[in-house]
């Protein structure tokens, strides 16, 4: 089944549990890098991962969260991280 894209039209990836279409609101220059703003305009779930209200059941899925410097599958666990240098 052919996932299709409901009002921005960005490339969706058919294995992906969750797909955010957003709209670009604004870019940032923080010095070195990017910080870009969006708004999401349309979210498309996969059905067989919302519970009997209509949410996310994090028991179906195992999402990869990335939490201030934290990596893992659960954002209390510190199953890696990421760490800046100083030159």
């Amino acid at each position: 089944m052919e996932k299709l894209q409901k009002k921005v039209r960005p490339p969706l990836i058919r294995e992906c549990l969750v797909n955010i279409e957003c709209i670009l609101e604004k870019k940032i220059s923080l010095g070195i890098h990017h910080s870009f703003l969006g708004k999401a305009v349309y979210v498309d779930t996969d059905q067989d991962i919302l519970d009997d209200n209509g949410r996310i059941d994090l028991a179906e899925v195992s999402p990869f969260v990335y939490n201030q410097g934290n990596a893992g599958t659960n954002p209390h666990d510190k199953a890696g991280a990421h760490e800046f240098s100083k030159k």
